[in-house]
């Protein structure tokens, strides 16, 4: 039931607005189209660009249903990969299924990162490389093989965004260091200093420290929050760092699943029923405007945090 719904939701039109941004995008660069600049709304690198530059090629009215197809085998493979038993298969996708990520690329992201962490292979670099698609997403992993001294792979999966890269500034008749540079300057322009967003806590902080640097205070939020669970579960640690300090919206709390799948019991239910809900959007419905609806989904990930960081013992090894 839980994943029907997210595919009736996914495949709403007034959701698939940025599905189309993204494939337009990429059929612009396919064209020889230079999209980063200061008046352009283009946020995603551009090795994402590259590596779904396939959807330029889809016809406009199945591109929604092969995305789906695309996302539901993504959420299959984590469920999967990230499972110790078939149970616990179902309680993962019952966690995913209803985030209304299946018309986003965060699953995607998720996906490469895990099959890119969770088996040494030759190609475990490559899927690593390619979840940075989404950086606020594969970040967190490779943040986490360099924290566990996987040097090889964190240094050679940034082989394949790379490539990808020097793909893009051919066709866009640019050098790699402009694509960049005018990646960063778009990025900027649409977001300023802060990346504001769902989840993060950087926009409470400015308030009490208006004059503080802005990211001084988003690594502060992300070093105490990391240093608190860098012992007992720092793939766990990274992945609330991030959304407490970064922008985030609610379907990137599919960071927390590598997390659900060491659960047990009352707790994985308890971890399952936050990450199916949007309390934002349940709230925003009941009493709209309400302090509750403006920012449940700050509160929703720091009660997440608190009880993590009580509840949870040191391990001998870092859990993936």
């Amino acid at each position: 039931m839980s994943v029907s719904v997210a595919m009736w939701l996914s495949l709403q039109p007034h959701r698939l607005v940025d599905l189309f941004r993204v494939a337009a995008w990429a059929s612009q660069w396919l064209h020889g189209a230079q999209l980063y600049g200061a008046t352009t709304d283009v946020d995603y690198p551009p090795w994402a660009i590259v590596t779904l530059s396939p959807l330029a090629w889809l016809p406009s009215g199945l591109l929604p249903w092969c995305w789906v197809a695309c996302n539901l085998t993504a959420l299959a493979i984590v469920a999967r990969r990230l499972s110790r038993s078939r149970r616990l298969v179902f309680y993962l996708l019952i966690a995913a299924g209803a985030m209304r990520t299946l018309n986003q690329f965060t699953l995607v992201s998720l996906a490469f990162a895990v099959v890119g962490t969770t088996a040494v292979t030759r190609f475990s670099p490559v899927w690593l490389g390619l979840s940075l698609i989404k950086p606020q997403i594969g970040g967190v992993f490779w943040l986490h093989a360099v924290w566990t001294r996987q040097w090889k792979l964190a240094i050679s999966s940034l082989v394949a965004p790379g490539v990808l890269l020097g793909v893009y500034a051919s066709r866009a008749h640019v050098s790699m260091w402009e694509a960049l540079h005018a990646y960063a300057g778009s990025i900027g322009v649409q977001y300023g200093e802060v990346l504001w967003g769902q989840t993060e806590v950087t926009s409470w902080l400015r308030v009490l420290w208006p004059y503080a640097a802005p990211v001084l205070v988003t690594t502060a939020v992300a070093v105490i929050v990391f240093a608190t669970l860098a012992r007992t579960r720092p793939q766990l640690g990274l992945s609330l760092a991030s959304l407490l300090s970064v922008r985030h919206l609610s379907y990137d709390l599919v960071l927390l699943l590598p997390w659900v799948a060491t659960l047990e019991g009352r707790a994985l239910w308890i971890a399952s029923a936050l990450l199916i809900a949007d309390p934002a959007a349940i709230l925003g419905m009941v009493a709209p405007g309400s302090v509750g609806a403006l920012h449940a989904d700050r509160i929703a990930v720091l009660a997440f945090w608190a009880v993590a960081s009580v509840a949870l013992k040191p391990i001998g090894r870092p859990v993936e």
